[in-house]
């Protein structure tokens, strides 16, 4: 295999596992591994078996922290101390190479043989304690022993194992540095005094030992979804929209400034139903947009499952419906990209069922006072209606905000719709909006979902958004993690500044258009 073909195709395999097809991929003498925007560093590799593993282990593991890392998050930290950056490098590769087997599994041996080949190569006698600690947190954290380091070594981690199996299971880069810093306190008599800068052409301190297993992971300023640092103007922004009330809950991800915080526990409450004659009064009038819209969306899916009837097959065959969470396998030479799909007689193949689930969330805030909560109230139960009517789970949650940040449940995900539906009548404008404090939320119920595809949908006028830097960065972490967003926009103009997908209804008598339009972006 020569190295031209080699990296070839380490760089269609790097931009089908981001989804980052201007990802450029360079393969230089003497560079630390690293991705930016649109540019990922490799080291030079030779015309070998192993070295394509090598690379294609790097290539892999740089992905993941463009997958799933913040943007110079650890350089940030190094302002605190260079070794509060080192943990959170250590923790951060352990949790993104944990994420990047889940979603490619086929990638579990390769890291595991490469991590092993890297081992071989130490020469722990020669290794200060602080460095084994910090080797250590990264190889605990993917699973592996520690018997090489020396028993006072073990002995530190084993005291660290529940931050380290915490930060692998953290959602974010940032709950991995408010970990770190909890380890750092506890192991900072471990280090000297003066911390070697790392050596970002070889990866290597000035005693010559490499910072990490692999070399540094460090982020190039303007990485893209990678280490993020906060500038000093958007901190001090954070810090004056700060939110005193009780109830809050998603601070602590975006404010680093609160550490040793807790945040209560978050406030739910469950809506009373109503008369259903009140319930026929709400959306009477939009009978026909409801049938409308079921009728449209049932004749689609149709139409969609006979042609995969006609073209399905088992794993093995040489065509038919590709698997797409697969697709990157292309890339490394396999060809095991097909669906698994059951017979159920001799005649017919049962296709791949359709797996959605849908969180919807509606503003609840002062500003949609009178006609928009109607229209809001009125354009959630159509939506209800036809979720139902098509079997897709979904849960309807109101939110606003008074003495405490409160969720108002309409619907969750086991409860019948019909039985509940007369709750959308008692839904009321209340106090404040708060948005980027309930997109989490909706977020964590999808998150706990097992469907394909989720969707986050907010129904909202986009009126006095308390913090916009917060509310992108909300926006940011749903789309992280592989989670549909979209808002209905209700008698406004601004929903354009904060969705990619969106409508925005001002008069209903074209809801039952406008939300087809939505739901087939969405659905498929």
């Amino acid at each position: 295999m020569q190295t031209a073909h080699i990296e070839d195709r380490l760089r269609s395999f790097a931009r089908l596992m981001t989804q980052n097809f201007e990802l450029k991929v360079h393969f230089l003498e003497g560079v630390t591994p690293s991705i930016t925007t649109n540019e990922m560093f490799i080291p030079a590799l030779n015309d070998s078996p192993k070295a394509f593993l090598r690379a294609k282990f790097l290539v892999a593991h740089e992905s993941g922290h463009d997958l799933f890392s913040e943007m110079n998050l650890k350089a940030e930290a190094n302002k605190t101390s260079l070794h509060l950056g080192d943990i959170l490098n250590a923790l951060e590769d352990a949790r993104i190479e944990e994420l990047m087997i889940q979603r490619f599994e086929g990638l579990t041996q390769d890291f595991q043989e490469n991590v092993l080949e890297i081992l071989a190569d130490w020469d722990v006698e020669k290794m200060p304690l602080h460095e084994q600690v910090l080797h250590g947190l990264y190889l605990r954290g993917r699973g592996f022993d520690t018997w090489l380091f020396t028993a006072e070594a073990n002995t530190c981690l084993d005291d660290l194992s529940y931050e380290i199996q915490e930060a692998v299971k953290t959602q974010n880069s940032f709950g991995v540095l408010n970990i770190s810093k909890t380890v750092f306190a506890k192991i900072i008599g471990l280090f000297p005094s003066d911390c070697p800068k790392t050596d970002t052409a070889s990866g290597k301190s000035a005693r010559g030992s490499s910072s990490h297993p692999k070399g540094s992971c460090s982020h190039p300023k303007g990485s893209r979804r990678g280490f993020v640092s906060i500038p000093d103007q958007i901190e001090e922004q954070v810090k004056s929209n700060a939110i005193p009330t009780r109830g809050v809950v998603e601070l602590e991800d975006y404010i680093n400034y609160l550490d040793g915080v807790v945040p209560e526990q978050e406030t739910l409450f469950t809506l009373n139903s109503a008369p259903f004659d009140e319930y026929q009064i709400l959306i009477g009038t939009l009978l026909s947009q409801q049938h409308y819209l079921i009728a449209e969306i049932h004749r689609l899916m149709e139409k969609r499952r006979t042609r995969k009837r006609r073209t399905a097959y088992k794993r093995g065959q040489t065509s038919g419906v590709v698997d797409s969470s697969t697709l990157w396998k292309i890339a490394t030479d396999e060809t095991a990209i097909f669906k698994q799909l059951h017979r159920m007689d001799a005649n017919r193949i049962d296709p791949d069922p359709t797996s959605l689930v849908f969180s919807i969330l509606l503003d609840q805030s002062g500003s949609m006072a009178g006609g928009r909560m109607d229209d809001a109230k009125k354009a959630v139960a159509v939506l209800g209606e036809v979720l139902h009517k098509l079997d897709i789970p979904f849960a309807i949650t109101g939110y606003t905000t008074e003495e405490v940040l409160a969720r108002y449940i309409v619907k969750t995900f086991s409860e019948s719709y019909p039985a509940v539906r007369t709750r959308m009548v008692n839904v009321r404008a209340l106090g404040g909006t708060f948005t980027s404090e309930q997109i989490p939320f909706g977020m964590r119920q999808l998150q706990a979902r097992s469907e394909r595809k989720k969707i986050l949908l907010v129904v909202t006028d986009v009126d006095g958004i308390e913090s916009e830097y917060r509310l992108e960065r909300a926006m940011a972490k749903v789309k992280a993690q592989g989670i549909y967003l979209a808002g209905v926009g209700i008698n406004t103009k601004l929903m354009s500044h904060y969705f990619d997908r969106y409508i925005e209804l001002e008069d209903l008598s074209r809801l039952g258009q406008e939300m087809l339009r939505l739901l087939l972006e969405l659905l498929w």
